[in-house]
């Protein structure tokens, strides 16, 4: 294809019967160029944008069509359409798509607006479809693929703008995930929060008695606590266990393979190395992928996506999505 021009000139502007007559306008001659893809300018000398010079040729910049460049080979930028990257070829953290195809947007995990988008994170759900994607990093207490939900002891509306998750405060009971009500108490527990032990005549006990029944517990300083409990209420438990909401007693740690040690805090969460996550430390982080079904040799290294991937992010085997 090449460039074409055409001339704007006067025309005729009045008419008397048998007759014209020209009011003349001033006296010009307008070219208008019409220029082939990769050029731009009144007269088609200028390369267009995302176009770079190389010969007196424009060829397109290696920028994905997110940015134009000085040299074609040469560094890119800046980055649009929420782009980066030395070829803008990946998404900016928050963004979802295929900058090969098009732009990236926005996540909402579960909403656009900043107080209910909880996680900072989020990828195409698959490489096969560019408008469907899940967030990455929900925080604890939220679940769901856009972290729409509240998780099993936590109550809220992520879904509401302005309101979150937050933990039941049932001493270790279920709550209602709308409303927060304590659903059921544990065994001797009573009142709106769980936080009032069953009292029995002459018996005494803290409101948080975990491992010992709260009519099993006795009169200060004698205090006998159930198994892996400690403390005078026997409200903590032993290092190495931790409350299972689900019952009041004590349960062991259960630290996978990406452990630091197998110590858990109070809520069984373990401390990961890098490039593992998980409650347990027995999944790969993001960014991170391998062999961790390996039960001689689990390992999480570091995603190896080349060129060719839609984005840097591999799978929990560290195979990447290829465009």
């Amino acid at each position: 294809m090449r460039s074409r021009c055409v001339y704007a000139v006067g025309v005729a502007t009045q008419v008397r019967l048998n007759t014209a007559a020209v009011t003349p306008s001033p006296p010009y001659s307008r070219e208008i160029c019409t220029c082939r893809p990769g050029y731009s300018g009144s007269h088609c000398t200028d390369c267009a944008w995302g176009y770079a010079r190389v010969a007196n040729v424009c060829l397109p910049c290696a920028c994905s069509g997110h940015a134009t460049c000085e040299t074609v080979d040469g560094e890119c930028g800046p980055c649009q359409h929420n782009t980066t990257g030395p070829h803008c070829e990946r998404c900016l953290p928050g963004h979802y798509g295929n900058p090969l195809k098009g732009g990236c947007k926005p996540c909402a995990c579960p909403l656009y607006e900043a107080s209910n988008n909880f996680s900072p994170l989020c990828a195409l759900a698959s490489p096969d479809d560019d408008d469907d994607f899940v967030c990455t990093q929900c925080p604890d207490g939220y679940t769901g693929d856009r972290c729409e939900m509240c998780d099993a002891g936590y109550w809220g509306s992520p879904l509401t703008p302005g309101s979150s998750c937050q933990p039941c405060a049932c001493s270790g009971a279920a709550c209602h995930p709308a409303s927060g009500a304590c659903v059921q108490c544990g065994p001797h527990a009573r009142g709106a929060a769980c936080d009032q032990c069953q009292m029995s005549p002459g018996v005494q006990c803290g409101p948080h008695a975990r491992g010992a029944a709260c009519d099993q517990c006795q009169m200060s300083p004698g205090v006998q606590c159930g198994p892996h409990a400690r403390g005078a209420a026997c409200d903590q438990c032993q290092e190495g266990y931790y409350n299972d909401t689900s019952s009041p007693a004590c349960v062991p740690c259960a630290c996978g393979p990406g452990s630091l040690h197998a110590l858990c805090d109070e809520r069984g969460a373990c401390a990961c190395a890098q490039g593992w996550a998980g409650r347990a430390c027995d999944e790969c982080a993001e960014g991170y992928g391998g062999d961790y079904y390996n039960d001689s040799s689990p390992a999480c290294v570091p995603c190896a996506c080349g060129p060719g991937s839609l984005h840097a992010l591999c799978d929990e085997r560290g195979a990447c999505a290829c465009a």
